[in-house]
Formats: structure tokens, sequence, C-alpha cells
């Protein structure tokens, strides 16, 4: 991020931040507050329509106690009910009608024990017959009543119904009846309370602004079906506090976004004026490098910037100073860490010689009959010796060796070290898969890479520990196959810390050592393109392997034959 940016970020913060803070203090506090005077307003009117419904219910069940009294007290009911008067039962039929207007009902019925109708107001016709089902819906609703929605002359009338009863000669009777229900009889009219009425079985969670919620048994009359229930619920409005919210809202993101604009506007030309001199400073400094010191800072201002532009001069001429000498240090390390690789590889090629010698020394002194018999024998040995540290010349004359690629059998280079290294007397066993393991790769580089993994083995096993093992097999990878050389030992293994250093060069535990072998063998296997990996443990022995792509499709390793 440029300075320019982080300057104009800075100024934005520091004007935004307190007038986000500030708006946002305002309407969280007036949000509290809106919101405590709406609720306990939704209140007040939820225990209003509360009050409301009691009241009907009171009032509903009050009269019809009445009716109920008043018919259980007339005299015709008793002649057409008991005495079987004719007369006095074509005027019951017409009693619950002219009752219904003086006691302030919808729906006004009478039924016998058995559910016959003996009068119904609401619905003449209704005379005679039987109806068990909604008195016994109604006997189980008890004293808070049902709504009903009943069939009369002119339509459907939804009432809230209730259920009364009287003896006359032993024999009960019921009265029902039904005060006219809407939702706008129990309102109060306030804008910001909403009363619902819902008809179904399903009983809704509860809404968050919900204040009050009641269920009451319904039945359409004449309906067999089982019972739903009509759900009353008394919830709260928040729109009016929430355009007021709004408006807040828009008012606040309008002040902020002026302040935002003014802000960025004088940030980015106060950062316009610091950052010239200073992108100026870095376009300067972006050209130095050690082969190019000739540049000139000044003597700048007196502000941070003069101060800087005085600092980045000083480091140039120190880095003048100090050029000649750190070329010189670099010339002279190249020089030791060439003479320490060569003397590393040189070694490893004198020692068969020098092995070959010796042994020959001793057949010479015990038995100089088989001395040329031996030496044919070795002689190979030697000559093999004498190539390597020949092509090492070759390659370290031309400071930076080439290679000479080819397709050789990995499995010929493995066997030949293990040979070797078994005829100066190292216990290896060599274990190679039948078919051939065809890489592309140098010679030398293929030798180098094993000798120096073997040779390591070897001397870090003991003499009581079971034989150095170099084995190959055929790996697979995502449909590419890789051939695998592992050299397994169970000498001294390496601890956590020694292996976190093994591939530096110049590190070694050897007293003799360079500290390049595994330093070089990591590069090598690498410039193949393969991989190296390492497990070690202390006391238990060490498995280096490496793998190297196999070339597709080869067979035919005439050019490796002498690898």
């Amino acid at each position: 991020m440029s300075f320019r940016a982080k300057l104009v970020l800075a100024f934005a913060a520091s004007a935004l931040l307190p007038l986000v803070v500030l708006a946002f203090g305002m309407r969280r506090e007036m949000s509290r507050r809106l919101s405590r005077q709406s609720w306990s307003r939704a209140a007040s009117v939820s225990s209003t329509v509360t009050a409301k419904l009691a009241s009907m219910r009171q009032s509903t069940r009050e009269r019809l106690h009445e009716v109920s009294g008043v018919l259980a007290a007339d005299n015709r009911f008793r002649l057409a009910e008991v005495a079987h008067d004719s007369g006095a039962a074509r005027s019951l039929i017409d009693w619950a009608a002219g009752a219904m207007p003086s006691a302030g009902f919808a729906a006004l019925q009478v039924q016998d024990s058995s559910g016959r109708i003996v009068s119904s107001g609401h619905y003449r016709n209704q005379f005679g017959q039987v109806d068990a089902v909604l008195p016994a819906f109604l006997d189980r609703a008890g004293a808070e009543g049902a709504i009903i929605d009943v069939v009369t002359t002119s339509g459907d009338v939804r009432v809230l119904a209730m259920i009364d009863s009287f003896r006359v000669a032993s024999r009960r009777y019921v009265v029902i009846g039904g005060t006219r229900f809407t939702p706008g009889d129990i309102t109060a009219g306030d804008p910001e309370v909403a009363v619902n009425f819902e008809i179904g079985s399903a009983h809704p969670g509860s809404h968050p602004d919900q204040l009050a919620r009641e269920a009451l048994p319904y039945l359409r009359s004449g309906d067999t079906a089982s019972s739903d229930s009509a759900i009353i619920t008394v919830t709260r409005r928040p729109d009016p506090m929430l355009a007021l919210q709004r408006s807040v809202d828009r008012w606040s993101l309008a002040a902020l976004g002026i302040v935002a604009f003014i802000s960025i506007v004088l940030a980015a030309w106060l950062g316009t004026r610091i950052s010239r001199p200073l992108s100026a400073l870095a376009a300067q400094t972006e050209t130095i490098d050690l082969d190019r010191l000739d540049q000139d800072f000044g003597g700048g201002g007196d502000d941070e910037i003069g101060a800087l532009s005085r600092l980045l001069q000083s480091m140039v001429d120190r880095l003048r100073a100090s050029t000649v000498r750190v070329r010189e240090v670099e010339r002279r390390l190249a020089t030791g860490d060439l003479a320490r690789q060569v003397n590393h590889d040189v070694k490893n090629g004198l020692a068969p010689i020098r092995h070959v010698i010796r042994h020959l020394g001793q057949v010479a002194e015990q038995h100089p009959e088989q001395l040329a018999t031996i030496y044919q024998e070795r002689r190979g040995t030697l000559e093999k010796s004498v190539e390597y540290l020949e092509t090492l010349a070759r390659q370290y004359a031309k400071l930076s060796p080439g290679t000479d690629s080819g397709m050789f059998d990995l499995n010929r280079v493995v066997a030949e070290v293990g040979t070797l290294l078994s005829t100066e007397g190292a216990a290896v066993e060599t274990h190679c898969v039948s078919s051939p393991l065809v890489v592309r790769a140098d010679a030398l580089v293929l030798r180098r890479i094993v000798e120096n993994l073997a040779r390591n083995a070897v001397e870090a096993s003991q003499p009581d520990k079971p034989a150095v093992r170099l084995v190959t097999s055929l790996q697979s990878r995502v449909g590419h196959a890789h051939a695998r050389v592992e050299i397994i030992d169970q000498g001294t293994g390496m601890s956590q810390e020694d292996l976190d250093r093994a591939f530096r060069d110049f590190f070694t535990t050897k007293p003799d050592g360079t500290g390049l072998g595994l330093s070089v063998v990591q590069r090598l296997v690498a410039d193949l393109g393969g991989t190296l990996r390492v497990e070690t443990e202390p006391g238990r022995g060490s498995r280096f392997s490496f793998d190297l792509p196999l070339v597709p499709g080869q067979t035919d390793l005439s050019r490796g034959a002498n690898a």
C-alpha cells in the first residue's frame, strides 16, 4: 500500500470514525426509546383487546343463562314437551326466533337430550332435526366458548357460542346461544397494533412482535368432520418506527458521505505534497546495485525527508568502500569451495586405486606367483578409477562442467558400485530388480551420486551390524514411472539436529571429511529431475533414497553398456 493511500485512509478514519460513533449512538438510543414506548403502547392495547374478549364471553354466558332460566319457567315449553300439547308445540317452534333479538344473540337453538332441535332462531327449518355434534363440541369447549359458523337464511354467520342446560320433569335440555363475532369488535383502532383472526388446525409459532395469542375451538355448524382452531393474535406493527429509523439513516449516510468526500480530497492533496519527494528518492534508490554506486542524493532540506536523503548518501558511500573488500572475500571463498570439492571428488577416485595397490602389495609379499593373475582381475578397477579422475579433471577444467546425457541402466551403475566397494572389503549387498531401469543422465553423475551415498553408508556402519544394502525398485506416480535407489545401513544414524544441517556445504561429522558429499549429491539429483529423501534414527541407521524419472519405452541400453 502506498504512502498516499495510507494517508487517505488515516484522514478518512479520523474524520469518519467520530461521526459514525455519534450516528450509531443516536440511532441506538432513539431506537431503544421508541421501541420501549411502542411496546408499552402495544401492551396496553393488547390488554384492552383481551379485556374486550373476556367481556364478550362473560356477557354471552350471562345472557344465555337468563334465556335458559326463562325457558325453564315457561309453561308453554312444559305443555309442549311434557304434555305434548300440539298448540304449545307449534308456538315453541318460533320461540327461539322471538327470544334472539331481546337477548342480543345472532344464533339461538334449543335441543333435548337426544340432540333433537326443539327450536332454532337463526334457521327455523332445523326444527325436529338431530344434531348431537354441536352440543358435544360446546361441552368440550367449556366456559371459554367456541367460534362457530352457523347457517342462517341470509348466509353463514360467525358467532362466539356457548352452551347452557336446564331440566324439566327430569329431562335435560340444552340452550346454545352465540354473539356475532368479528375481529373488528375487539380491535382498539391503534395503527401500531394488528389483531389477526385465522381458521386452521395448524398452530404457527410465535412472532417476535406478537403480544398475545389465544386459540378457541372452531366448528362449522352441521359439519361432522374434526374441529379446527380459531387463532386470535395481537401483534405489534413496527412500520412507523422503522420508517423513522430509515429517515435518520438516510440523513446520517448523507453526512458521512460529505465528510468522506472532503477527507479524501484533503488527504489526496496533502499526500501528493508529501509523497512527491519520497517517490523521487525511491526511484533514485531503485537504480542502486553493487555495479553502479554513482548516485548522488544531495544534501536535502532540514526536515525528515532531507535526513533520509543524507542517510541514503552515507549508505552509498559505505557501499562503495566495502564493495572491493566483499569481492575479494568472494573470490577467496569461491577458490576455497572449489578446492574442497576437488579434494572430495579426487579422494573418492583415489580410494579404489589405493585399495587395489594395497591388495597387490599383499599378494606380492605373500603369493608372488599370483601377482599377474590378481593384477589382471583388478586392472578394470584401476582403469575405471583413472578414467573417473580424468573425467573429473576435464570437468573441473571447464569450471562450469557440462554433462554428456545418455540412456543408462541404473541397475548396472548400482551393481558396479556395489562390486567396487565389496572388492575394497566393505560389507555390501546389492538387490536389483530384474527389469532394466533406463534413465537419461550422465554416467559420471550417476556414479558420483550412488558412490557418495554408498561410501557414506559404509563409513557409518559398524562391524557387528548387517551389511549395507543397495536396493533398486520401480515406482509409479500418477501415470509416470520412476526408478528408485535405496542405500540402507544400520549404523550410527543421525540426530534431528545433524539431519537439518546434513545437506549444507562443509558440514561434516567425520574428522577428515570435507562436508560436500551430501550437498553435492542433492544438487546432482535435482539437476536430473529427481528427489532425494532421508530416513534416519540415532543408533538404528539411515535410509537414503533417490528417485529418477524413467525414459518411457526404452530398453536398448547400448549407450550405457559401460556405465
